[in-house]
């Protein structure tokens, strides 16, 4: 039986604006976030303000109930349950942070039981949560059942986990990029990348709203990404992506604040795209940028077009942008070898855990 909290958990309302009710509570929530974070990769670069996040929280493809511990006046924990709408979907996603002053006091695993309660109350019987952990230095560890990588046994979330029947599934690498160091090198990346790729293929660049033109490949590449991301263990379901989608994605980037730079691959025999890379821009001039999804559909690798896809994307940024960072499989070699190029270095790691819950 696991502790329970002494800790009062209420249910937020997820506000409309920043400026509605219950805005302010849910700008606590996410310093909550930033804090425990930090805390974990040492750095800040993941932070992200309340108007960055709110726009995800409201996504109506991806519903979330949003939980909050508190102290007094003050939010000490988070707890985040979500779940995709498509058909015959038989997971949910949990999330649960706690500020490091009040970890091991019951909130998280009072929070997760209330979570585990909803989901088996659903009727999605497989759980699966992404979890922050430490770099891994040395002393015990747990590796991933893909057979890629491994997270310190020490590491207060993966402790946490395993206490709860989870099972280490999958290692994401987090990954930062210094950028504008070398620009002779990145242009020396490009180049060759071009080379190889040879006649058949046209670069086509855009920021902020997709093309109208464009639209219906990139929903059939965004579909694909949801099955060709590598899942290890992990249950997928696939993510149907269509136009009305990528319109609703690229207005919460605007309403964010952020800016969306896009770099997406042509086949000119065909007339469509096979290829896409993603920039995601904070709203605060100097902060960390995303290199969010990128996707080769497979009968067109091996032409390098996704290291063609990435220098091009990167050599778009401003100086203002001294960090990229981005999240990759640890067995998805083909694309940690371009990230390796590049110069991305490894600074933490993002497990996915999974657990199976009967009713």
């Amino acid at each position: 039986m696991s502790a329970r909290s002494s800790f009062p958990i209420v249910e937020l309302t997820i506000p409309s604006t920043m400026q509605a009710p219950g805005a302010p509570a849910f700008e606590a929530m996410v310093e909550v976030r930033n804090r425990v974070e930090t805390g974990i990769l040492g750095s800040g670069v993941l932070s992200y303000s309340a108007a960055e996040l709110l726009p995800g929280f409201q996504n109506p493809y991806k519903p979330r109930r949003l939980f909050v511990a508190h102290d007094g006046g003050n939010v000490v924990a988070r707890a985040i349950l979500s779940w995709v709408t498509a058909a015959g979907s038989s997971t949910s996603s949990v999330t649960v942070e706690v500020d490091g002053a009040y970890r091991r006091r019951g909130i998280g695993s009072t929070m997760l039981d209330q979570l585990e309660d909803i989901v088996r109350g659903a009727g999605r019987p497989i759980i699966q949560s992404s979890v922050l952990h430490t770099a891994h230095t040395s002393g015990p560890s747990v590796a991933a059942s893909s057979g890629f990588g491994s997270v310190p046994a020490t590491d207060p979330g993966v402790r946490f986990l395993i206490s709860r029947g989870y099972r280490l599934e999958q290692i994401k690498r987090v990954s930062f990029l210094e950028v504008g160091q070398d620009s002779r090198e990145l242009t020396e990346h490009r180049k060759n990348a071009e080379r190889i790729a040879g006649p058949d293929y046209e670069l086509k660049l855009w920021s902020g709203a997709t093309p109208p033109e464009y639209l219906t490949d990139l929903a059939r590449l965004k579909t694909a990404m949801s099955l060709d991301d590598p899942p290890a263990g992990l249950k997928r379901t696939v993510d149907a992506w269509d136009e009305a989608r990528i319109i609703k994605r690229d207005q919460d980037q605007t309403s964010s604040g952020r800016e969306l730079l896009t770099a997406a691959v042509l086949h000119l025999p065909s007339g469509s795209l096979v290829g896409f890379t993603e920039i995601s821009l904070p709203a605060d001039v100097g902060g960390a940028a995303a290199q969010e999804d990128t996707l080769v559909i497979s009968e067109h690798r091996g032409f390098s077009l996704g290291m063609l896809l990435k220098t091009t994307n990167l050599q778009r940024l401003g100086p203002e942008t001294k960090i990229v960072y981005t999240f990759n499989a640890e067995e998805n070699r083909p694309m940690l070898r371009v990230n390796e190029a590049l110069g991305f270095r490894a600074v933490g790691y993002e497990g996915g855990w999974e657990k199976s819950i009967v009713s």
